[in-house]
């Protein structure tokens, strides 16, 4: 983990570099062909990318201390959008990529993101129940035939509800695949 740290250490000058820099859609190709000849391991990529990730999770706080901007903040929500969010995808590191679009969509749409997460909220508990209720059935059904089988749920993530509201052009209470 040493050696990664220090890779990562050294990668950090590629941050600097492009830290107040405003890019044209052009250049993001550019940035992201950068992004990946910077780096000397698959693993630091994958460390930065969690990094921008933290640090759009925490950048309300970061501003509110002072140690970052509005402007940051607009600049990172545009890198996300043009640059992690795909690289994470072509990486098949979905779990960053998705909270690269949560945090996106709670940031960029502030409003519309609370009224869905409230809406969302509002009937998770019973939802969360009927959902349980019919996975016990049929894990219960196959215990019968013989099955051993654990079936999982999770729920789909907001701003992907809310690309599926603009998408199909329906209210919330039409799309049934939440869980």
């Amino acid at each position: 983990y040493l050696g990664l740290a220090q890779l990562y250490v050294e990668e950090s000058r590629f941050d600097s570099a492009l830290e107040g820099k405003k890019f044209q859609a052009g250049k993001f190709e550019l940035v992201r062909i950068l992004f990946f000849s910077a780096t000397k391991n698959i693993n630091l990529t994958i460390l930065q990318l969690a990094d921008k990730a933290d640090e759009l999770r925490k950048i309300d706080e970061l501003i509110g201390i002072g140690v970052r901007t509005e402007n940051d903040k607009n600049e990172l929500l545009e890198l996300a959008e043009k640059i992690y969010i795909p690289l994470a995808f072509k990486l098949g590191i979905y779990i960053l990529k998705d909270e690269f679009e949560d945090r996106a969509f709670e940031h960029s749409k502030k409003r519309e993101y609370e009224r869905l997460s409230a809406l969302i909220s509002e009937h998770r508990n019973e939802r969360m129940r009927d959902v349980n209720n019919f996975v016990r059935a049929i894990e219960a059904r196959l215990a019968e035939e013989g099955i051993n089988a654990k079936i999982y749920v999770r729920e789909k993530r907001i701003s992907s509800i809310y690309n599926k509201i603009l998408r199909k052009h329906v209210q919330l209470g039409l799309i049934y695949d939440i869980y």
